[in-house]
């Protein structure tokens, strides 16, 4: 029969350090490239804002949405190499993946409303209701009777 040796010592430590240093390394790489997906993603946004043509603006709301898909996935896989760290370097790091959180949280937000505004552009045709013309607000008054 076998037998089972239980081995503590220096090899079973340098195997726990090696991994929470690898740990670590991941939620660089995951950290780095999150915020590089951020930092893309609130310059489309702010190019989609200022967007004047229909057609660029449907093209570059798809774009804005996979990047916040991305941004999702990403912040799940911090989330995942946050709990498998090292119970006292778990803190630090939920600190340094708080604020990426929230700027993820605002951009999805700001994400969702300006794809409702595409989906109401694209419907009604006009861009914002309360500016249009005089014709294009009997259009939309008569459409609406």
């Amino acid at each position: 029969m076998f037998r089972r040796v239980f081995v503590r010592g220096p090899l079973i430590e340098s195997r726990r350090e090696d991994a929470s240093r690898q740990g670590a390394t991941m939620f660089q790489q995951y950290e780095a490239e999150l915020q590089e997906v951020l930092a893309d993603a609130e310059a489309r946004l702010g190019a989609l804002l200022a967007a004047a043509d229909t057609a660029d603006r449907s093209g570059a709301v798809r774009q804005l949405n996979d990047l916040v898909r991305t941004a999702r996935d990403l912040e799940k896989q911090i989330d995942v190499e946050v709990r498998s760290a090292a119970p006292d370097a778990r803190a630090a790091l939920r600190e340094r993946a708080r604020p990426l959180g929230d700027r993820l949280a605002a951009l999805r937000r700001q994400a969702e409303a300006v794809a409702e505004e595409a989906d109401r552009e694209r419907v009604l045709g006009v861009r914002n209701p309360l500016n249009a013309s005089a014709g294009a607000r009997g259009r939309l008054a008569a459409a609406g009777d």
